[in-house]
């Protein structure tokens, strides 16, 4: 199990919205 930092967890989440929407 890797830890990720909630900001970077925000930016994947944020960008796989982006990424969806696109």
């Amino acid at each position: 199990l890797v830890y990720v930092p909630e900001s970077s967890l925000k930016i994947y989440s944020t960008s796989s919205i982006a990424t969806s929407i696109a």
